[in-house]
């Protein structure tokens, strides 16, 4: 004979183990920010350029431009490649810097290769 009592457990558990398998299914597929070596940890507001240049190198681009406050505003630009689920990625990250100092950086632009660059 069931014992009611398990019954209800059972169910409990079936419906709690059927919730946790969708939210790990569709969060698995959700699209995520990516990530470059430039948003690492070694890399903080307040750094001086020659810092951020010693630990990630010179920029593929750079920008110049007075802000309303008439301070100078410098932008560099990184380019890195990023492994994400088994596809490529190319990453833009722009780190933003007022009177030398870094204020800002962010990933301004993603885009999937569509063929993987061969290592030789």
């Amino acid at each position: 004979m069931i014992n009611p009592k398990n019954s209800k457990t059972m169910k409990r558990i079936f419906s709690m183990s059927f919730i946790a398998v969708i939210f790990l299914t569709f969060g698995g597929c959700a699209a995520a920010r990516m990530e470059s070596v430039l948003n690492s940890s070694n890399v903080k507001p307040g750094m001086s350029k020659e810092e951020v240049i010693k630990v990630v190198g010179k920029p593929s681009r750079v920008s110049f431009y007075y802000n309303d406050k008439n301070q100078l505003v410098d932008e560099q630009f990184y380019i890195d490649r990023v492994l994400r689920m088994s596809m490529w990625y190319e990453v833009t990250s722009r780190l933003t810097y007022v009177n030398d100092r870094l204020v800002q950086s962010d990933v301004v632009d993603e885009r999937r290769e569509r063929e993987p660059r061969s290592r030789f």
